[in-house]
């Protein structure tokens, strides 16, 4: 059966997907897994073309959204991210690798890292571990630097505040 120049191959129950089935749309991307009343459910995967090569998720689906866990992978740079969706958004625990190599380990929130995490960037070896909201620094968090000096204290929109500066060697001094 075709749908608007989409093609459907697979299990109907009642005139409607309803099992495992494979649906390659008109757009060319394509998703095989477990269908219930025409909706993706269940454990399936999804791949789409971009201009940069092929994006792909493999998980759990609701209602015919991303929900559960699972993978995304983006086209470029090797990025994804693998961990808890809701109702198609990155929410709850999960790791993040973005395209310049940095990595998220923490909480997400309506597709933004928010709770506490760490984020690792690649090309300096420093590193984040603290509080986010609304996908920057915010609330209390250590940064480290390649050299091993940290900054422990208070973040807001991204920006260090109050805390304490430790340098290698073990000197401290307060940053107001």
């Amino acid at each position: 059966m075709k749908w608007k120049q989409s093609k459907y191959e697979g299990q109907f129950l009642d005139g409607q997907k309803n099992g495992e089935g494979t649906m390659t749309y008109a757009d060319g991307s394509r998703y095989t897994g477990l269908w219930v009343k025409d909706k993706r459910q269940g454990q399936g995967e999804m791949t789409w073309d971009t201009p940069e090569g092929k994006a792909s998720y493999k998980g759990e689906w609701s209602n015919d959204l991303k929900h559960g866990h699972g993978r995304y992978e983006w086209a470029v740079g090797g990025a994804y991210y693998e961990g808890g969706w809701v109702e198609g958004k990155r929410s709850g625990e999960g790791v993040c690798q973005y395209k310049d190599g940095g990595v998220y380990k923490g909480t997400f929130a309506r597709n933004v890292r928010h709770g506490t995490g760490s984020y690792t960037f690649n090309n300096d070896n420093c590193s984040y571990l603290g509080a986010w909201e609304n996908d920057v620094k915010h609330g209390k968090g250590t940064f480290t630097w390649e050299d091993g000096t940290k900054f422990s204290g208070m973040w807001a929109n991204g920006e260090s505040k109050a805390g304490t500066l430790i340098e290698p060697n073990g000197t401290t001094r307060k940053i107001a």
